[in-house]
């Protein structure tokens, strides 16, 4: 068994939460296809938007949000990037983004990428339903998906996508959405 110094456990489960924010995505240096985004920006980015929670908890107590874009086409690519605690920046993407009839959400994410390029992995997830994430350490729920359940309500949010996460970008099928 390896011993390893509580400062790098400390280290181990932050860098953790912050890559499943991120979607558990490889360095932007690591991949030869990170996708990153050369043209220009845009500013049709709003959408109806739902929020989801990341954490270590299993109780679903984490404080990392993420407020996912629905309404969009299914071939529509929602991007983002975002640094970790180690400065090292992390690329993701997401399409099939959508409101199910059972009332759960869900998305094909795929990490490394800005561009929605390469195998993408299905996630669902229902309101209040706290689950078990990749990696297991980490745990995420759906806490607000007014905008699936009820889009006509004047609580359903809309704007631009974000992530929780100082120094965040979000993309729209490869262009840099403005706020």
């Amino acid at each position: 068994m390896r011993f390893i110094p509580p400062t790098q456990i400390t280290f181990s489960i932050a860098s953790a939460l912050v890559l499943q924010l991120m979607g558990c995505a490889t360095d932007s240096s690591d991949s030869s296809d990170a996708g990153t985004s050369t043209g220009p920006s845009r500013t049709d980015c709003a959408f109806p938007l739902v929020k989801l929670v990341t954490g270590p908890d299993s109780s679903c107590g984490g404080d990392q949000a993420h407020w996912w874009p629905v309404g969009m086409a299914a071939d529509a690519c929602h991007g983002w990037a975002a640094v970790d605690t180690s400065g090292r920046e992390h690329f993701n993407s997401a399409k099939n983004i959508r409101c199910n009839e059972d009332g759960s959400f869900s998305f094909d994410q795929y990490p490394g990428t800005l561009n929605c390029e390469g195998t993408g992995r299905t996630k669902v997830y229902k309101l209040n339903q706290c689950e078990q994430d990749t990696p297991p350490s980490l745990y995420t729920m759906a806490v607000d998906l007014t905008c699936c359940l009820n889009p006509t309500a004047t609580e359903c949010k809309t704007g631009v996508p974000s992530v929780d996460r100082d120094g965040s970008t979000i993309y729209l099928d490869n262009a840099r959405c403005e706020p």
